[in-house]
């Protein structure tokens, strides 16, 4: 099960899914107000329980056993969610640049602010948001294809949805669980570009409080690991998909 992130869609792994398909079954889809899915400018809708609910019934739906979780960014903040609700559900679970929950009550404050400023900008101008969301120096920019569809993909959101998201799911409302993170007993292995310091740094830090967790550096690579390095993250996921 992939779970993307902010702004993204089930399209934002689609160039890794023919290389996926030779040695594992993955399954994409479009997070709540995203992609194609229903949309809501409700931010309860967003709320970490209504998404982990939503997706545990879509799995439920699909019959399937022996899950393998991967999330990155928002859908990695998602996965933590989903492993500290049903720690024994998944084989192992791979989390590409995102962190478990804030903890400082200065820091969470600081950041609610800065969702809701970002929230209002998207309902405002949601063109000049998607540009400026873009230039971020997290994200490397290239010219390839992929890459281009990738941001294509961004302009095609829906911006109530989009503020909605970060209102009702943004780092500062999203609940904490890093501390049920020391209790997970099944594998997950955290990932992170070399060139995305603050993500080394907080993996590292999650890594370092349970042995069941791994941290990988890629790289050449920055906060879009799956864009910036699409072959090393292919070799570390079959690896550790095909050992069993």
């Amino acid at each position: 099960m992939m779970l993307h992130g902010f702004m993204g869609s089930e399209d934002s792994f689609k160039h890794l899914i023919p290389s996926l398909n030779l040695f594992c079954n993955p399954v994409t889809i479009d997070l709540t107000g995203h992609g194609k899915s229903s949309k809501s400018d409700d931010p309860n809708h967003y709320l970490a329980e209504m998404q982990v609910s939503d997706l545990l019934s879509v799995m439920n739906r699909l019959g399937r056993d022996n899950w393998n979780l991967y999330g990155y960014s928002m859908g990695g903040r998602l996965a933590y969610q989903l492993i500290s609700h049903k720690p024994d559900l998944f084989q192992s679970t791979f989390i590409e640049s995102a962190h478990c929950g804030l903890q400082d009550a200065g820091e969470i404050a600081s950041r609610k602010q800065n969702d809701e400023e970002l929230a209002s900008k998207i309902e405002t101008d949601f063109s000049a948001f998607v540009d400026g969301w873009l230039k971020n120096p997290l994200f490397t920019r290239n010219d390839s294809n992929v890459s281009a569809e990738y941001e294509k993909q961004m302009h095609t959101q829906d911006p109530s949805s989009m503020a909605a998201s970060l209102r009702g799911f943004g780092a500062g409302t999203m609940p904490s669980v890093c501390d049920s993170m020391r209790r997970i007993k099944s594998t997950v292995h955290l990932i992170s570009g070399e060139n995305d310091h603050k993500y080394v740094k907080i993996s590292e830090k999650i890594a370092g409080q349970n042995s069941f967790f791994t941290h990988h550096i890629i790289p050449g690579a920055n906060h879009r690991v799956h864009l910036d390095q699409p072959d090393k993250l292919i070799s570390l996921l079959e690896k550790y998909l095909t050992l069993r």
